[in-house]
């Protein structure tokens, strides 16, 4: 990915626009520039990805909508019943 992230800057993506792409763009573009080293990378990249999943678990247990399954006949019969509406 570090080669990715090199390619497209190269292409003319700004460092501003890598930053957007979101987490693995924005440390990685913070790498490439010298602003943090190898160790920081995998340290800070870690520790954002853990606290990124963290607020997608917290979202999806308030989402009443969500409908968990266990078996793939569970999900088959939940869609059935969806379709049947």
């Amino acid at each position: 990915m570090i080669k990715e992230v090199r390619d497209l800057q190269k292409k003319g993506l700004s460092w501003k626009r890598l930053d957007a792409f979101g987490l693995e763009y924005r440390y990685l573009a913070k790498f490439l520039q010298g602003k943090i080293n190898r160790e920081e990378l995998e340290d800070q990249l870690g520790r954002a990805i853990k606290k990124y999943a963290k607020r997608q678990r917290t979202w999806f247990k308030r989402n009443k909508d969500i409908k968990w399954v266990s078996t793939g006949r569970e999900a088959s019969q939940l869609i059935r019943q969806f379709l049947l509406k």
